[in-house]
């Protein structure tokens, strides 16, 4: 009679189960030294995003205050228009009489006064204070 301890190919068993929790053993291993080098790396991560993080905010609200995203939400729809207005088109460039013409369109006259303005403010010397015109 034999024992369970004798049962036959124990030992081959025991011996391929030794070598299953070895490989475990070293993957988990490998694994906590990686996680390790990971949260060194996630620390000095956030020791350089804290402050890059809390300049961004500051621009972004400075651009906030100047209007610049106000600027963007009511320039998106124009953009639009303009480019759903915009055709390439080969024809033959209308006359000086015909764009002279056109000025007298109210919509024509608003839309190069808003022009005019914003080619003024793109000139702008902001180291002067002077006005022309």
């Amino acid at each position: 009679m034999t024992s369970t301890l004798e049962a036959p190919g124990l030992d081959e068993r025991l011996d391929a189960l030794t070598v299953q929790l070895e490989v475990i053993a070293a993957e988990t291993r490998a694994q906590r030294e990686l996680r390790e080098r990971y949260a060194d790396l996630l620390h000095e991560l956030s020791f350089v995003a804290g402050p890059v993080m809390t300049t961004m905010t500051d621009r972004m609200q400075q651009a906030e205050g100047a209007g610049w995203f106000d600027l963007a939400r009511r320039g998106g729809p124009i953009a639009e228009q303009v480019k759903a207005t915009f055709t390439v088109s080969y024809e033959k460039a209308p006359s000086t009489f015909a764009l002279l013409r056109q000025l007298s369109d109210p919509e024509v006259r608003r839309g190069l006064a808003r022009v005019i303005g914003i080619l003024r403010a793109v000139g702008n010397d902001p180291t002067t204070n002077t006005t022309e015109g």
